[in-house]
């Protein structure tokens, strides 16, 4: 509730400021759909078009029975619209970060970037410490009923390890950036914060190991093979932009130390993970027993946010748990929303590829560039990982991901202005060289001399 009501402050904030002109029209496009798909659901019809629509007339009895026969005669098209109404809120607060984030400057945006940062190195460091700790110790009692030690605040280390695949890429960005960097900006604030330690290569690297610790240790087979996968794509882009043998000799060295780190640690007990027969995971009986109800609710879906409350008519007998979520959101989205659903993930995924062709530039990338081009890694990582899990259904992951949607998505033309203040310093060098030439021209002899 309050991560709720602090985001009707920052929209309005965002609205009475009208940084909505500065928002491209398609995301604005996007998000205003995005909201309006749960408040559709939540529109009330007659009771007679109700019982017609689809899927609704298994749930028919169940909800005379509930009502002891007397229906009332106007009713949401959602199967469970308190639900909904809790999904169409939930949404809010991921949807002012991005917008409060956009708008932001470069300079707001990268100070910005390490607060994620930070939060990254202190969640590792803490459940590192979680790991090491006997489960008795107050460090564990952060976070009631934990399931899993070892996933810092987060309730699941598959959510954890989703939270630190969103930021492994940015160190791996501001490593790359800290080793192609020119002269020209060795005098701007993005280079100066990273230089505390005296070696900004070496403190990005620490960084970067440190996190591919704290997602070994989460023992996440999802993680840490979309951490492997993040780590392979940020080396095939990144190439292009190291040109000089030192830069790359220098990734080199810190990449090997990261692998061998993570065979040191032991990844063997996770690898192990990896040969179990995938069958065995009740994921894929969600999968399966989930393709019936979305084809008898399409295209309408049975209502945002309404599958923990709908799935168990269709539960199979041998699962007993209560089951929160279909693990695989884009399954879910379809099943609470329908078509509606399909539509949206069509729509991001046409918008995400659209502005891979404006961060990916030719030449010689500003450091912000660094940044985008590792968001949009980490947006990849988790839009494949809730193929099997339902990071985004977290508040926190909900956050970072917004987040890393705006870095991704900022306008700027810092490329174009940088190569105008440095032709501006080459004119003013030069000027000054034509004032240091002597005015009189000496005498020569003979044309020899000359």
């Amino acid at each position: 509730m309050l991560l709720e009501l602090g985001s009707l402050a920052l929209l309005y904030l965002w609205l009475y400021n009208g940084a909505y002109r500065e928002v491209p029209s398609r995301l604005l496009w996007f998000i205003a759909l995005l909201l309006i798909v749960p408040l559709i659901q939540l529109l009330p019809v007659p009771a007679g078009v109700w019982s017609g629509l689809p899927g609704r007339e298994v749930f028919l009895p169940w909800l005379q029975l509930a009502e002891h026969g007397q229906m009332d005669n106007w009713r949401s098209m959602s199967l469970s619209p308190m639900r909904s109404e809790i999904a169409f809120w939930a949404l809010l607060p991921p949807v002012a970060i991005f917008l409060a984030v956009y708008t932001l400057s470069v300079q707001q945006i990268v100070r910005l970037t390490w607060l994620v940062i930070a939060m990254a190195l202190l969640q590792t460091l803490l459940a590192l410490a979680q790991y090491v700790t006997p489960v008795a110790s107050p460090l564990h009692d952060l976070i009631p009923n934990i399931a899993h030690k070892g996933a810092g605040t987060w309730f699941n280390t598959d959510h954890f390890a989703g939270f630190l695949e969103m930021v492994f890429p940015i160190t791996l960005g501001l490593l790359v950036a800290s080793l192609v960097s020119n002269k020209q900006e060795k005098g701007e604030m993005f280079t100066r914060m990273a230089k505390a330690s005296g070696n900004q290569a070496l403190l990005h690297g620490l960084i970067a190991v440190v996190l591919l610790i704290g997602i070994v240790y989460t023992r996440s087979r999802m993680g840490i093979a979309l951490m492997m996968l993040g780590l392979l794509i940020s080396m095939l882009l990144y190439s292009a932009q190291l040109g000089r043998r030192s830069s790359s000799g220098t990734l080199a060295i810190v990449l090997g130390v990261v692998i061998v780190v993570a065979l040191e640690i032991g990844l063997a007990p996770v690898l192990g993970r990896f040969a179990l027969d995938p069958t065995q995971d009740y994921r894929w009986i969600f999968f399966s027993t989930s393709m019936e109800p979305i084809g008898q609710f399409f295209p309408l879906g049975s209502g945002a946010g309404s599958f923990p409350a709908i799935y168990p008519a269709y539960q199979p007998l041998q699962i007993t748990e209560f089951i929160n979520h279909l693990h695989n959101d884009y399954l879910e989205w379809i099943f609470d929303t329908g078509v509606m659903g399909l539509g949206m993930i069509l729509f991001f995924f046409a918008i995400y590829l659209k502005q891979w062709t404006n961060v990916w530039q030719r030449g010689n990338w500003h450091s912000f560039r660094f940044l985008q081009v590792a968001a949009g890694i980490g947006i990849l990582l988790v839009a494949l990982h809730i193929l099997m899990d339902f990071n985004l259904r977290k508040p926190a992951n909900a956050l970072y991901f917004a987040f890393l949607l705006a870095l991704f998505f900022k306008q700027h033309r810092l490329e174009e202005e940088e190569p105008k203040t440095v032709k501006r310093r080459r004119h003013e060098s030069r000027r000054e060289e034509i004032k240091a030439v002597p005015k009189h021209r000496p005498a020569f002899s003979n044309k020899e001399e000359w």
